[in-house]
């Protein structure tokens, strides 16, 4: 009987512990194939997203699309681009990228609310919802904090833009 208990012990904290950890988002695939097929002649369709990626002195990079093919033929041209696409938009890869305007370190109490929080609740904390899908970001949030916020929404798959006339970020699920 003992054996039984301690089993069923072992297994609920096992399923408890599991369920507690965040999982690790994936990025949108569709949109790391569409990229990564897009002609490399002209400027890429996808110049009004703002992507972010890890930097090797432990910062956050801003990218944006274009800048992509400049990376990856600089260091990264023995992985093939989607691959290399796959592994930079998934967090895995960590670039030498010396643009210094665009890197920010992670804001701490950001993290802190988004290790603490599921994505949904952390969306809702830091902005408001304008229309069905679509949000903005809470007014005197520092730039920092912007930056992070805006960080962990695109690696939970979130697109952000700025409305130069409303003067507001829009905030939304990529769509591809």
């Amino acid at each position: 009987m003992n054996k039984y208990i301690i089993a069923l012990t072992l297994s609920f904290l096992v399923c408890f512990i599991s369920c507690n950890f965040k999982r690790k988002p994936v990025f949108n695939e569709h949109l790391i194939a569409n990229i990564s097929n897009a002609s490399t002649d002209l400027p890429s369709h996808y110049s009004e997203i703002k992507f972010f990626c890890k930097s090797q002195d432990n910062k956050i990079i801003l990218l944006d699309a274009n800048e992509f093919r400049y990376i990856y033929s600089k260091e990264y041209s023995k992985l093939d681009y989607r691959s290399f696409l796959t592994k930079l938009l998934n967090q895995e890869l960590a670039i030498d990228y010396n643009y210094d305007k665009y890197k920010f370190k992670i804001d701490d109490d950001v993290e802190k609310h988004y290790l603490s929080m599921g994505i949904e609740d952390f969306l809702n904390y830091y902005c408001k919802k304008t229309i069905e899908d679509r949000y903005s970001l809470k007014p005197n949030i520092v730039e920092n904090q912007k930056n992070s916020i805006f960080y962990f929404l695109f690696i939970n798959n979130y697109q952000t833009s700025f409305d130069d006339v409303g003067g507001f970020y829009i905030i939304k699920k990529i769509e591809i």
